[in-house]
């Protein structure tokens, strides 16, 4: 039976926890700028949210469809996100990428849901009207204590994805 060397003995432990460590942090990483990624496109888009909340009580009145619908437009190109502005009832009367009057109920939506209770919310789903995965913000735009109107702002995520995928294949790249 051929001995193994000391230094193989020694090396060969310390090389698996070395391994070990690194596929650890590795994975840590990943994970942490995923999360931190994630939340900052959630906090930029409440920002503009809220945002566009107060453009539209300095607009006046709801009550014109077209002067929404121009600001929709306007607030989308200023903002480069989709915008939606909703009534109390789901109905669209504002939609910078679509006709609103060609747009069903919005008032199942989870993220209107949680509008109209008085909370700004984010929610990544798949939109029903353009099948694109979009990150989602709406908040309620109160006047005198009511809310008057929901915005809604979407962001596609395709741009935070390819981020995090080039990000993962750099990480992987240098580990190993």
């Amino acid at each position: 039976m051929k001995k193994v060397s000391f230094v193989i003995k020694i090396a060969f432990p310390y090389l698996v926890l070395f391994i070990t460590v690194l596929v650890v942090i590795t994975i840590a990483t990943i994970s942490y700028f995923e999360k931190f990624t994630f939340e900052s496109a959630k906090n930029e888009l409440l920002t503009e949210t809220n945002l566009a909340g107060d453009q539209i009580l300095q607009a006046g009145s709801i009550d014109d469809p077209v002067r929404i619908q121009e600001l929709a437009i306007r607030l989308a190109k200023t903002t480069g996100d989709r915008i939606t502005i909703i009534r109390p009832d789901g109905i669209v009367i504002g939609e910078s990428a679509k006709d609103p009057n060609q747009l069903e109920n919005h008032l199942s939506r989870p993220e209107i849901q949680s509008a109209l209770r008085g909370q700004a919310n984010t929610v990544i789903r798949t939109s029903t009207t353009i099948h694109e995965r979009l990150l989602y913000a709406a908040a309620p735009v109160i006047s005198n204590g009511e809310i008057i109107a929901v915005v809604r702002l979407a962001k596609t995520i395709a741009a935070v994805d390819n981020t995090l995928s080039r990000y993962r294949m750099f990480v992987l790249l240098i580990a190993s």
